[in-house]
């Protein structure tokens, strides 16, 4: 955590201390990765169950309601899965999109790339637990900041090759854009399809 959170504050020399001197994949995973998707899914669901939740996707009309344990249960569920399949897809994706530049990647060093500028979105779901504050404003705030650092971290990936290091962030942070975003709407509509079923 202190890692990600110097990462936040100056971006640029820590994600080149970083990969001078990487991590283990499986260390970041279990030690920052997981225990902050944990927190966030805890405080998330908490924030559904006592605070109820926001309406807003597919209704005209939204309103806050209350939901069983069960709902709650079944789509941080599917949150985890899709988080989780985020986290260990997009480092593929890396590894073929860096090619196009030049660079061979590791994947374990991709898994670094993606795992702190995915956790933004992952903190994000906090505040996403009060009602009273749009899902979408949440998601684009957790953007605005993992784009933050892939566009620092972008050169650092790919061993200082400035010259394709703007392409590739800009492909990185499409593809960031089109996969949060397309797990964002599957969790929505499934929640809202729900839920506008039920009442």
């Amino acid at each position: 955590m202190i890692r990600f959170c110097k990462l936040l504050s100056t971006p640029a020399p820590n994600w080149e201390n970083l990969f001078e001197d990487p991590p283990s994949a499986l260390k970041v995973f279990f030690i920052f990765f997981l225990p902050l998707l944990i927190l966030s899914v805890g405080v998330e669901s908490a924030g559904w169950y006592f605070l109820q939740i926001r309406t807003s996707f597919l209704s005209s009309a939204p309103q806050s309601i209350s939901v069983f344990e069960e709902q709650i249960i079944r789509w941080q569920g599917i949150q985890l899965g899709l988080t989780l399949l985020l986290l260990l897809g997009l480092p593929l994706i890396l590894k073929w999109v860096s090619e196009s530049f030049g660079v061979r990647l590791i994947y374990s060093h991709a898994f670094l790339f993606v795992a702190y500028s995915l956790a933004p979105l992952v903190i994000i779901r906090i505040p996403d637990a009060l009602p009273w504050i749009n899902t979408w404003v949440c998601w684009g705030v957790g953007l605005l900041v993992s784009f933050r650092l892939l566009y620092h971290g972008a050169p650092y990936l790919l061993q200082r090759k400035l010259a394709g290091a703007f392409g590739f962030f800009m492909v990185t942070f499409l593809v960031f854009i089109v996969l949060t975003a397309i797990s964002h709407v599957t969790l929505q509509v499934l929640i809202s399809r729900e839920l506008r079923n039920l009442f």
